[in-house]
């Protein structure tokens, strides 16, 4: 054959091939509205009241469901017209989304059709990555059924072609957002390479009065950002921040304030907590401490909080940290007068027994709970309790103290009264 028969038998080969394609996507549609008939007809969900399938469906969701067809909830809409309809009518499997971006153009679209499914259910909205405009939008449309906004910007983010203001959300709501009547739980989680502008945050949280509980984490702030009033958040009940994001407690009081978590509290920082709490503390019962810690800091802090009733520090360092922090500050009674129960989340391997059981029997009238976490896993085995202290903890237990006492894998001790 010729150089033109043989490219025109190529194009009727082509075209037939085309024909095939179609014939073969037919069949597959075909295929997939037969199969949802038979899930259908085969169905026990579709036999019980819709009261119960809906709540069957609720407890299949993982914890923060993500848009995607092979997971719930937008799974559930593949199977089957009746589990369609009952996914589509069943608002709670809408009102929890994660967001991981980037997404794909028209991702704004399939987000509006997700919050319409949540009816008027209170949002909780999880994001990680940068989020374009459209799709921040597409939140701000719903910020009156707002309940919970997490944005978290990892170092990932910072590779991105695109990677220019890692707090786009956070900058576009500040501006869109008149008001977040119903937001109680507002955490943002950055990275302590990247510097953020406090001022959106501020914005937020003025827009947000009833929020209950704030979590920043790992934000370096702008100091020179800072606003020149002290915002007052009246109902916020919960506070964690990092070292990193300690500049925004100068700019905000908690007088309802009844947990906070304190990560990183050094000499160097103090000051700006120790400001914070004169004007919100008043009644706080709960006081976490995490690594790292230095002792004078903690000096400072704790006669400030004579309601507090509950204190956990995390990882204390060497055996002389522990040393003075129970004999020069939990030794004197009127720091922490209230206190009745003290947490410790990682101890070293060979704690300071005597100082200790010193302050724990000192204040025994009052605290009705010790928890002491010992060791690195790599030398646990070897932990134990020398026997004098395990005779004092005996006598603490006896007289109406719960006591655990371990590491990780073992419990060396353990006395409850409940």
């Amino acid at each position: 054959m010729s150089i033109v028969e043989l490219e025109a038998q190529i194009d009727l080969v082509s075209q037939d091939i085309e024909r095939q394609k179609q014939v073969l996507k037919t069949l597959e549609t075909d295929k997939s509205l037969l199969q949802r008939q038979l899930n259908a007809v085969r169905d026990p969900i579709g036999r019980l009241p819709v009261e119960i399938s809906s709540e069957i469906f609720v407890q299949c969701l993982p914890p923060h469901p993500s848009p995607g067809a092979d997971s719930a909830p937008m799974l559930l809409r593949n199977v089957c017209n009746t589990w369609t309809r009952i996914a589509q009518s069943t608002p709670a499997l809408w009102t929890t989304i994660h967001l991981e971006m980037p997404r794909a153009d028209g991702f704004e679209q399939l987000l509006e059709q997700w919050f319409q499914y949540a009816g008027k259910g209170l949002l909780n909205v999880y994001t990680t990555g940068t989020l374009d405009d459209g799709v921040a939008r597409a939140i701000c449309h719903h910020s009156s059924h707002l309940a919970r906004l997490d944005v978290s910007i990892g170092s990932r983010d910072k590779d991105e072609e695109d990677y220019d203001d890692p707090i786009t959300m956070l900058d576009l709501a500040s501006t869109q957002l008149t008001l977040l009547p119903v937001l109680r739980t507002l955490a943002i989680h950055g990275d302590d390479d990247v510097e953020f502008r406090l001022r959106p945050i501020l914005q937020l949280l003025r827009r947000s009065p009833n929020l209950v509980a704030l979590e920043v984490e790992d934000i370096l702030l702008e100091e020179e950002d800072e606003a020149d009033d002290t915002h007052v958040l009246s109902n916020l009940r919960r506070l964690s921040l990092n070292s990193s994001a300690y500049t925004i407690l100068g700019c905000i009081s908690a007088p309802r304030l009844e947990f906070i978590n304190l990560d990183g509290l050094l000499a160097n920082n103090s000051e700006e907590v120790i400001s914070f709490l004169q004007q919100s503390s008043l009644s706080l019962q709960t006081l976490r401490i995490g690594n790292p810690i230095q002792i004078p800091a903690v000096h400072d802090i704790l006669p400030l909080l004579p309601s507090v009733t509950h204190v956990e520090f995390g990882y204390m360092g060497g055996r002389h940290i522990v040393q003075e922090l129970f004999t020069t500050v939990l030794a004197p009674a009127a720091i922490l007068p209230n206190l009745k129960s003290l947490h410790f989340t990682h101890l070293i391997n060979d704690p300071p027994w005597d100082a200790i059981l010193q302050v724990l029997s000192a204040r025994r009238a009052r605290i009705r709970s010790v928890r002491l976490a010992i060791g690195y896993e790599s030398a646990e085995s070897g932990i134990s309790i020398p026997a004098d202290a395990l005779t004092v903890l005996k006598e603490l237990a006896a007289g109406g103290v719960d006591i655990w006492v371990g590491t990780k894998t073992r419990t060396l001790f353990h006395v409850s009264r409940e």
